[in-house]
């Protein structure tokens, strides 16, 4: 359920050795060892593909340029080639994934982080999360429910870039900084920290790939989720309020700067 992220092209080797070897040691032993339920967590950007209309699960394994895509790629072939061997494999495909009690700090809320600390991007297209513990019913469910392999998209709520800040503002009561950048000019821009990598200046946020994903996004068909599963996402607000009051107490955001739910909390304790 878990990957190392890098899209340093230095990295490869390691990201292609813990990902794809990862996975082929895990999965293929626990399709070896006969296990009836085995549940692949996978990741949409494994089937991203700008052209769909939506993604289903059913595309091909993406295309990418970065170690990181292409090692999603070949760890989604891999596990295909066992689901075509009938084995009880079944994948998930997660979007960016948020909520509460976060061990670290993933990229999704490093994201929200600086919309809220520093300065909001407007551009085209827009974001698709996903609460933690809605994925983690779904696996659930799909362990407990599933009779054959299936391939199940969790994209959760999409948020346009505009309506995700617009979203913070109404949580927190303030007023956020934001600038609109042009599509086109924000995946220029990924073209430089590309160069910028490559010249050896680390990992960056700003490349190809992200801004790709940024500008040019697909929604996902969360039809198995919901008619397969039985299953419903809890409301977008209730996941955004309590991963910002989690990213507060963990301490990488400030009373001040998620505004109306401190005074929220202060009130429901001293109640």
């Amino acid at each position: 359920t878990a990957a190392f992220v890098s899209t340093n092209k230095r990295d490869e080797e390691r990201v292609f050795a813990t990902n794809v070897g990862g996975t082929r040691n895990v999965i293929g032993q626990a399709a070896a060892m006969g296990l009836r339920h085995i549940v692949h967590v996978s990741s949409t950007t494994a089937i991203y593909n700008p052209e769909a209309a939506s993604l289903t699960g059913a595309e091909d394994p993406a295309d990418s340029d970065s170690p990181y895509g292409k090692s999603k790629a070949a760890c989604e072939r891999y596990v295909r080639e066992l689901q075509a061997q009938g084995k009880p494999v079944s994948i998930s495909y997660p979007a960016a994934v948020i909520g509460p009690k976060d061990p670290a700090l993933t990229e999704p809320h490093e994201g929200l982080l600086i919309f809220l600390t520093r300065l909001g991007v407007v551009t085209s297209s827009g974001l698709q999360m996903v609460d933690v513990r809605d994925v983690a019913r779904a696996h659930v469910a799909m362990i407990e429910q599933l009779t054959s392999p299936e391939r199940i998209t969790l994209g959760g709520h999409y948020y346009p870039w505009q309506e995700l800040i617009d979203t913070l503002e109404e949580i927190t009561g303030r007023r956020l900084r934001k600038a609109p950048i042009p599509g086109p000019l924000l995946r220029l821009l990924g073209k430089g920290g590309d160069l910028a990598m490559r010249l050896g200046a680390g990992s960056t946020p700003i490349n190809t790939e992200a801004t790709t994903y940024a500008t040019r996004w697909v929604c996902t068909d969360d039809v198995k989720f919901r008619e397969l599963l039985g299953l419903a996402y809890r409301d977008y607000r209730e996941t955004m309020r309590d991963t910002l009051y989690s990213l507060f107490e963990s301490g990488h955001l400030s009373a001040q700067q998620i505004g109306r739910l401190a005074e929220a909390a202060a009130e429901a304790e001293h109640a």
